[in-house]
């Protein structure tokens, strides 16, 4: 036997009814799994990006170390040094301690 159940079932069935009936039942269920999934997925990932340099483009997402802290980057930018300004930059890391 090939095929899913709607497909195997004569059409018109009572069978034929119920698999459509399940199959509509779960992929309305599955629509908002996959549309959060697709969500999460299009998020940046975290990278470390070495230590930070002045001349460097850091996207959101990128870890950079700068005086012994760990730095977590929350909007792309170019020139904003990190512990500066909290709307850009996160500290997670301070002198090798979690905080």
């Amino acid at each position: 036997m090939t095929g899913t159940p709607h497909e195997r079932a004569t059409p018109g069935s009572l069978e034929h009814k119920v698999a459509l009936v399940v199959v509509a039942g779960v992929n309305a269920g599955l629509a908002p799994v996959l549309a959060r999934l697709a969500a999460l997925e299009a998020k940046p990932s975290v990278e470390y990006a070495g230590v930070y340099s002045d001349a460097k483009h850091y996207s959101e997402g990128q870890l950079c170390t700068r005086n012994g802290g760990l730095w977590l980057c929350l909007r792309s930018l170019t020139d904003c040094v990190p512990g500066s300004d909290p709307a850009f930059w996160k500290l997670i890391v301070k002198s090798g301690s979690a905080i």
